[in-house]
């Protein structure tokens, strides 16, 4: 599992689904909770994304021109 350090910038609710947008060192992400009251989860708050590299996509001259809404600026070398 991996895991960035990050700050909860917005959070938007509706019902039991809230969105959760954190930024780690400059860049924003979202995160899509289920089955949560999202109380938890406040402007300002620090949090940590966690994500399994099984489900990282990588891309090559990328266009921008995906679905993914998620993206971390990288090099593999």
């Amino acid at each position: 599992m991996n895991r960035l350090p990050g700050t909860v910038v917005a959070v938007e609710r509706e019902g039991s689904i809230a969105l959760v947008d954190v930024v780690v060192d400059a860049v924003r992400y979202t995160a899509l909770l289920l089955d949560t009251d999202g109380e938890r989860f406040r402007v300002g708050a620090p949090v940590t994304l966690a994500f399994n590299e099984t489900e990282v996509a990588l891309a090559k001259n990328l266009s921008g021109a995906i679905s993914l809404r998620n993206r971390l600026p990288g090099t593999v070398e």
